[in-house]
C-alpha cells in the first residue's frame, strides 16, 4: 500500500513521542529518593527496602506508560492505513462512476459501493477496538502484577521485627 502525503509526518511524531517514552529513565527517580531517605533515617524503616519497591513500582510504571504509547502508535498507524484504503477506494469508486453508466447501473454500482465501504468501515473499526482493548489488558496486568508483588513486598515488612 503506498503511503499518502501525511503519513511521513504521522510517522515522524510518533518517532519524536517514542524517543521521549525511552528516555524516561526509573532509576534517576530512585537516586533521588535514596539521597531523601539517606537524609531522613526513619527508625524501624528499611530505606534500602523502600527504595527498592519504589524502584520497582516506577519500572513498572514506566512499563506501562510503554504499552500505552505501543498501543497508540499501533491505533494511530491502523487509523491512517484505514484512511488511505478508504481514500484509495473512494478514488476507484469515483472512476468507476464516471463511466457514464445507466441510471439503474449507476444506482446498483452505489448501494454496491456504500456496502463495500460500510463493511470496511466496520471491520477497521473492529480492529481498532481489538487493539486498544490488547493495550488495555497489557496495561492491566502490568499493572495487577507489580500491585500483587507490592502487597507481598509489605507483608514481608510487617513480619520484619523493627530494629
Amino acid at each position: 500500500m503506498a503511503k499518502g502525503p501525511e503519513m511521513p509526518k504521522v510517522t515522524e511524531m510518533l518517532s519524536d513521542v517514542s524517543k521521549m517514552v525511552s528516555a524516561l529513565d526509573p532509576s534517576k527517580a530512585v537516586d533521588e529518593l535514596n539521597k531523601l531517605l539517606g537524609q531522613m533515617k526513619i527508625p524501624g524503616i528499611d530505606s534500602d527496602a523502600f527504595v527498592a519497591a519504589q524502584k520497582r513500582n516506577l519500572e513498572a510504571l514506566t512499563s506501562a506508560n510503554r504499552a500505552v504509547f505501543e498501543g497508540f502508535q499501533a491505533i494511530t498507524r491502523r487509523q491512517v492505513e484505514a484512511f488511505q484504503e478508504t481514500i484509495a477506494e473512494a478514488t476507484r469508486a469515483v472512476k468507476e462512476l464516471g463511466a457514464k453508466p445507466s441510471a439503474p447501473e449507476a444506482v446498483a454500482r452505489q448501494a454496491d459501493l456504500a456496502k463495500q465501504m460500510f463493511e470496511r468501515t466496520i471491520a477497521s473499526t473492529k480492529e481498532i477496538v481489538e487493539i486498544a482493548s490488547k493495550a488495555s489488558q497489557d496495561v492491566a496486568n502490568i499493572m495487577n502484577s507489580r500491585l500483587d508483588a507490592s502487597v507481598q513486598e509489605l507483608k514481608e515488612v510487617l513480619q520484619k521485627p523493627l530494629k
